[in-house]
C-alpha cells in the first residue's frame, strides 16, 4: 500500500520542483518532528483560550468537541491526547448547558446539533442511553429532506441547495439567507459534490450514535460511483473547493476520523485526486485545505517523510500566527479560523492508527466492487 502512494505522488514534477526549495534551509526529519509537535501544542492552547468562551461556543457548536474529541482518540503522542481529552470534557460540560433543559427540538437543525455534540461525547467514553433514545424519537418527526436537503433514496444530489454559511450555522435546505439571528448572511448555490458530501457526514454522525438522520450513512454513499468527476481549479476554484472537501470528508467518514488507514486501491479516484491536486491546495495558501490533504493523504499511508508531505508541513509550519492559530485573523476569533486551526492540527499530528480498515466493515465489499467497475 505504502510503495502504491509512494509510486503516484513521486511521478509528479512537483516532488523534482521541491528539491531547490528545500535545500535553502535542510530541515532533518528529527527537528521537523519536533517543530509539529510544538505547534500542535501551541495550536491546542489557542483552542483552550477561545473555545470554550461563553460568548464564541454557540458559534463554535459541536465542532469544537469533534475536534477534541476526535484528536484525543487518535492521537500519537501521549501529551497531545491528554491536552485535547481535558479541553474535550471542558468544551463538554459548556456545551451541554447551552441545550438544559432539554426542551423539544424546534427543527431537524436542532436535532442535527444535538446528535452531534453527543456523538461527539460518546467518542470519549461517556454514555447515556435515555437522551439518545429521547434524540431518536424526536428525530422521526423530521423528513430526510429536512436533515440532509434531498432524499438519497428518490435520486441524486439536487443542485438547487446553498452552501453552509462562514458563521458556522447548520443550516441544510435552500434558504437563500442564513438562518442565524445573528448572521442573516447570503447563502450561495452548491453544487452536487458538495450536497452529497453534507448529507455523507451527518448519516455518519447518526449511523455512530444510531440516531439515523433521515437515512442511513450507505443511502448516501450508494451514489459514491454516480458522482461527478472531481474538476481541477482550472474549472473553477468553488467547483475544486467543493471536490476537495468532498474527497477528504470521504476519508475521514470511513476511518472514522482517523482509526484506520485505507488502502489506496478501495477508493483510487479520490486517492489519485489528492495526489494529484497536493502542489495546487500549496498554490492557494489556504490552510485549510492543505491540512486536509495532509491529514487524508497519510491516511492513505504516505509517510511524513515523503517529500511532498515533509515540504507541505514545513509550509503550513511558516504560517501559523503568533497566537497559536492558524486562518485569516482580520475577523476575530470566527468559526473559519477555528476550522484552519482544527484541519492543520489533524493535518501535523501523529495518528495512531488501529491497522487498515474502514468504520463500517459491511461496506467494504462494496468499495471494492466500485473501484474494480472503475
Amino acid at each position: 500500500m505504502l510503495l502504491y502512494g509512494a509510486e503516484v505522488l513521486e511521478s509528479k514534477a512537483f516532488c523534482h520542483r521541491l528539491a531547490s526549495s528545500m535545500s535553502r534551509r535542510t530541515v532533518s526529519p528529527a527537528e521537523l518532528d519536533g517543530a509539529r509537535h510544538r505547534a500542535v501544542l501551541r495550536g491546542l492552547d489557542y483552542l483552550g483560550r477561545i473555545a470554550c468562551h461563553p460568548r464564541r461556543l454557540p458559534t463554535f457548536g459541536s465542532g469544537l468537541l469533534y475536534c477534541c474529541a476526535f484528536m484525543a482518540s487518535t492521537a500519537a503522542h501521549p501529551e497531545v491526547r491528554r491536552r485535547a481529552r481535558t479541553l474535550a470534557r471542558r468544551g463538554w460540560l459548556a456545551w451541554r448547558h447551552l441545550w438544559t433543559p432539554f426542551a423539544p427540538p424546534d427543527s431537524a437543525d436542532e436535532v442535527a446539533e444535538l446528535v452531534h455534540g453527543h456523538c461527539a461525547a460518546q467518542r470519549l467514553g461517556l454514555r447515556f442511553p435515555r437522551r439518545r433514545a429521547w434524540l431518536r424519537e424526536h428525530a422521526t418527526r423530521f423528513q430526510p429532506a429536512d436533515f440532509l436537503g434531498w432524499d438519497p433514496l428518490e435520486g441524486p444530489p439536487p443542485r438547487t441547495l446553498r452552501l453552509p454559511c462562514d458563521c458556522g450555522w447548520i443550516d441544510p435546505g435552500s434558504s437563500s439567507r442564513c438562518r442565524n439571528p445573528s448572521c442573516l448572511q447570503p447563502r450561495a448555490r452548491q453544487g452536487p459534490h458538495r450536497t452529497w458530501c453534507l448529507a455523507l457526514t451527518a448519516t455518519y454522525c447518526g449511523e455512530r450514535l444510531d440516531v439515523p438522520l433521515g437515512r442511513r450513512y450507505a443511502d448516501v454513499l450508494a451514489w459514491l460511483p454516480h458522482l461527478p468527476d472531481y474538476p481541477s481549479p482550472s474549472r473553477g476554484v468553488v467547483p475544486f473547493y467543493e471536490a476537495a472537501y468532498t474527497v477528504t470528508h470521504i476519508v475521514y467518514t470511513l476511518n472514522d476520523y482517523g482509526r484506520y488507514q485505507l488502502d489506496p486501491r478501495w477508493l483510487p479516484r479520490e486517492y489519485r485526486f489528492l495526489a494529484d491536486h497536493l502542489e495546487d491546495a500549496i498554490a492557494l495558501e489556504d490552510d485549510d485545505l492543505l491540512g486536509e490533504f495532509l491529514d487524508t493523504l497519510r491516511a492513505f499511508g504516505i509517510p511524513n517523510e515523503h517529500p511532498a508531505i515533509h515540504f507541505a508541513m514545513r509550509h503550513l509550519l511558516d504560517r501559523q500566527n503568533s497566537d497559536g492559530s492558524w486562518g485569516p485573523t482580520e475577523n476575530g476569533h470566527d468559526y473559519h479560523r477555528f476550522h484552519t486551526t482544527w484541519a492543520v492540527l489533524d493535518g501535523l499530528r501523529d495518528f495512531a492508527w488501529q491497522g487498515s480498515g474502514i468504520a463500517f466493515p459491511r461496506l467494504l465489499p462494496r468499495l471494492r466492487q466500485w473501484a474494480r467497475a472503475a
